[in-house]
């Protein structure tokens, strides 16, 4: 019996650690669709804030 609960933690930590990867992949394809649409805004911000930082 306790071997059986043990079989069913191990599988609990298993589908846990997939949703844990699950998430983190939906939110970085989330990012990576934000920074897609809007690369010209980040790109002219991050290039002004290194003019700015350089002067």
């Amino acid at each position: 019996m306790s071997s059986g609960s043990a079989v069913v933690n191990a599988l609990a930590s298993c589908i846990g650690k997939e949703n844990e990867v699950v998430g983190v992949s939906a939110r970085y394809s989330e990012w990576n669709l934000f920074f897609t649409a809007n690369s010209s805004q980040v790109l002219s911000f991050l290039n002004g804030y290194q003019n700015g930082s350089s002067s």
